[in-house]
């Protein structure tokens, strides 16, 4: 984290980047050594070149063109564990919250549609991450005897999940709420629900079952 002060009575910018990758997977998939950078074709290939070494560049650029003295007050701010979901950034940002305080922030952390075309992404979704349980008898009971009639757990939550996400439409697929002829919202590009709709993502699902295969079953509950 760095401060550069910017002339009195400015706003102050925080400038976000992360240093950290992801891992570079099997060797055989790349040209060159993923961590050691290559030019090829104008162009920089290595681990992390773009999300997010690129980014902390961006920012070291931004202050070079101004000679090191911006208009505004500055802080960089590089994270090193923004790939693994920023277990310790809480307790850092609330530990120097007064330092970080400021009027904006930029994050490069982005991309462009084309190369040579920049691009200013002003809104991205938020994230909240959430533990469903789902729970429908207070002991197992015999998957033979009632199977039938009492719920199983995540046969239960399958539908509810359905229901709170939205339904692709890219080109091929189909949906079964409501026909674009006959529909007065005009259609939703992929781009758009890329961009500007909510997004559900379920990255595990996983439970016991409500039933049990053995004789000694437990009553149903009163």
């Amino acid at each position: 984290m760095g401060y550069v002060t910017g002339p009195p009575g400015t706003p102050t910018v925080l400038l976000y980047a992360h240093h950290d990758v992801q891992p570079p997977g099997p060797d055989s998939e790349w040209k060159t050594p993923p961590f050691a950078p290559t030019e090829r074709d104008g162009r920089l290939y290595g681990r992390g070149a773009a999300d997010d070494k690129a980014g902390v560049l961006a920012h070291v650029a931004a202050l070079r063109a101004f000679d090191g003295k911006p208009p505004v007050g500055v802080v960089v701010f590089i994270e090193g564990e923004e790939e693994a979901g920023s277990e310790r950034l809480r307790g850092y940002l609330e530990g120097e919250g007064d330092r970080l305080r400021c009027d904006a922030v930029v994050v490069a952390d982005g991309g462009n549609w084309r190369v040579g075309t920049p691009a200013l992404t002003t809104t991205l979704r938020g994230v909240v991450a959430c533990v469903v349980e789902v729970r429908v008898l207070d002991k197992a009971v015999h998957s033979g005897g009632f199977g039938g009639p009492l719920p199983d757990a995540l046969t239960t939550l399958a539908p509810s999940l359905r229901s709170v996400a939205p339904q692709p439409t890219m080109p091929g697929s189909t949906s079964t709420n409501v026909s674009p002829a006959s529909s007065s919202r005009p259609a939703k590009t992929a781009t758009h629900r890329l961009f500007a709709l909510p997004a559900l993502n379920r990255p595990g699902t996983s439970g016991a079952s409500a039933f049990q295969a053995s004789s000694e079953a437990c009553p149903v509950p009163s």
